[in-house]
């Protein structure tokens, strides 16, 4: 999935997230926790934005609760406020993930991001 994944799990970190960068590569991502909302401000590029939380009855397996498409540099907010952890993209990369049941129909919100997101090392970072 993500090749080249970022993990900012403290202050300074979340902080700075991906501000004042020129890119993102295609392959990369930043996993922010805790994170349950993300701005843009000092953004050169847009970004998707999973947010995600740990399912207490299985072990390794991430829920999707939301998925912010393109959100814009300099003005695009996003949040979740359910979720513990923001995982941002390139923009354009969500949707090659896989598809995902709608959340508002009460669904069980299985898709290839839980199967691809097992996670690694205990540190909450995702397994490749």
């Amino acid at each position: 999935m993500c090749a080249e994944l970022e993990l900012a799990d403290h202050f300074l970190g979340r902080l700075r997230g991906l501000m004042l960068r020129r890119s993102l590569p295609q392959a990369g991502g930043l996993w922010l926790e805790p994170c349950n909302s993300i701005h843009m401000l000092f953004m050169r590029f847009p970004i998707d934005v999973l947010f995600v939380r740990r399912l207490a009855e299985a072990q390794g397996v991430l829920e999707v609760l939301a998925i912010r498409e393109s959100v814009r540099p300099w003005i695009g907010m996003a949040w979740c406020f359910a979720a513990e952890i923001a995982l941002e993209l390139p923009a354009g990369r969500a949707a090659a993930l896989g598809e995902f049941p709608d959340p508002r129909t009460g669904g069980n919100h299985q898709s290839l991001v839980h199967q691809r997101l097992a996670l690694g090392a205990g540190r909450g970072v995702p397994a490749d």
